[in-house]
């Protein structure tokens, strides 16, 4: 879709103009005094194309096409573009409060103070397009209540999966911005909220008809229009807020044929008893019969027809 190969193309754009030092992250990236004091609002969409490193990019961008482009399939391009400015600044906004609020805190508590500053900095700058994933996530997993795997090693239920990825991403990595993480998630909350006002709206009239006749163009639903999965008590084990993890099948670890389980006792009906079978006589018929009656074998082998049991040629 042409949205997310936009957001991508800039993406990869930007890093390397940022590794032949063209792009300095300084002025670019999200910072509140700057935004507050200097208004310099730019800072709001350009931290989102700025990484600090390899891993950085690749883990973002990886994430950013596999949610980006699923959504974008299913809204629209124009109705992804639209949402996902107003959602970013939504976000934004929330950041810029949190910090400055934090700011003027009259915290005692010198480790509560270094947490607080530290999640929620004033002077620090932000880069990443993670804030925005995480919107994505929340909107992914309110339409589609599906088990989520964390890492692969364990399933959790849709409701707190974008929770559960924002505790263990912070405490395994502490140098991420918790914030934009954060606000991030919340914005797409908002979407929730967004929905009823938004639902129907056309997004893509304003947008040019050669934008519109470009192959990688999505139209779809040509709107805001979210299933409520997450508000819906009949949802599937999904759509629960908790759930035990699973880290294998809950079925029991029994052979699934019929028969015997590997273990335990037999399942599925039980054969039937076997059929007494006559017993085989040794003798033929006797030569005195008529013509009615079955003709007399020439050997003691099984008197039936073709081929009797032992290779011998029988009667047609």
């Amino acid at each position: 879709p042409i949205f997310c190969k936009a957001i991508f193309a800039t993406t990869v754009a930007v890093y390397i103009l940022q590794c032949v030092e063209v792009v300095h992250f300084w002025f670019w990236c999200f910072k509140v005094d700057s935004i507050m004091r200097q208004y310099e609002v730019w800072r709001i969409v350009t931290c989102m194309f700025l990484h600090g490193g390899g891993l950085h990019i690749l883990f973002n961008l990886l994430a950013f096409v596999s949610l980006g482009r699923s959504l974008e399939c299913r809204f629209g391009t124009a109705t992804m573009f639209s949402l996902s400015v107003v959602l970013r600044l939504i976000s934004a906004a929330m950041e810029l409060a949190a910090a400055s609020a934090v700011r003027s805190l009259p915290v005692t508590i010198p480790a509560l103070d270094h947490f607080l500053a530290r999640s929620f900095p004033y002077s620090a700058c932000g880069i990443g397009l993670s804030g925005l994933i995480f919107t994505y996530i929340v909107i992914d997993v309110h339409m589609n209540d599906a088990v989520r795997s964390i890492f692969g090693f364990c399933s959790v239920p849709a409701k707190t999966y974008p929770w559960l990825l924002l505790v263990i991403l912070q405490l395994l990595m502490p140098g991420l911005s918790l914030s934009a993480h954060l606000f991030g998630l919340l914005s797409g909350y908002a979407a929730m909220v967004l929905e009823p006002r938004l639902e129907g709206l056309r997004f893509d009239r304003w947008v040019p008809a050669a934008i519109k006749a470009l192959p990688s163009y999505k139209t779809g639903s040509g709107s805001l229009t979210i299933s409520g999965v997450l508000n819906n008590p009949n949802a599937s084990s999904g759509g629960s807020w908790f759930q035990w993890p699973r880290f294998w099948s809950s079925s029991q670890s029994q052979f699934s044929g019929q028969g015997r389980v590997l273990g335990g006792g037999p399942v599925g009906p039980s054969p039937p008893a076997a059929l007494p079978m006559p017993p085989l006589q040794s003798q033929g018929y006797s030569s005195t019969a008529s013509s009615s009656s079955p003709v007399k074998t020439t050997s003691g082998k099984f008197p039936g027809q073709g081929r009797t049991l032992g290779g011998g040629s029988g009667l047609v």
